[in-house]
């Protein structure tokens, strides 16, 4: 029969008491960082779905507009292979620019669950401090006579 009152368990009670509350503890914290992993991979996968899809549009928009830009500058009496040329450079500095400029957002996608590890620790800490406040209340209090 389990006590419930800590001031009479004994040290076998205690210590299945503290282990059984720190797998309840680690099992709790396990599942928040799946959960935030979890989390994490969707924002992964939706910031490279945007990536991939401006990529692919970039690609075909600027395939017709240096096209044109080119075809314009050749109606202007540029040499047609100089109009391509010069197309191609612009837009190929354009896209350099561009990747570099990529979101800055990427907080989301580390992969790392920073929440459940933080939340872990905050209570590894407040269970530490706690029994050290009952080992000291323990040694200071008089022993009982029987």
């Amino acid at each position: 029969m389990a006590t419930t009152d800590i001031q009479h368990a004994s040290i076998p009670e205690l210590i299945a008491g503290v282990v059984g509350d720190a797998k309840d503890i680690a099992a709790g914290h396990a599942t928040k960082a799946r959960d935030e992993i979890k989390e994490e991979f969707s924002g992964l996968k939706q910031y490279l779905m945007m990536v991939l899809v401006g990529i692919g549009l970039g690609i075909l928009g600027a395939i017709l507009l240096s096209h044109a830009f080119a075809l314009g500058l050749e109606a202007l009496g540029v040499p047609l292979w100089a109009s391509y040329l010069i197309a191609a450079v612009i837009f190929v500095t354009a896209g350099i620019v561009l990747m570099k400029r990529l979101p800055a957002n990427k907080e989301k996608i580390d992969l790392f669950p920073e929440d459940a590890i933080a939340g872990l620790k905050r209570d590894v800490a407040t269970i530490t401090d706690d029994v050290k406040d009952e080992v000291k209340d323990a040694t200071s209090k008089p022993a009982h006579a029987h």
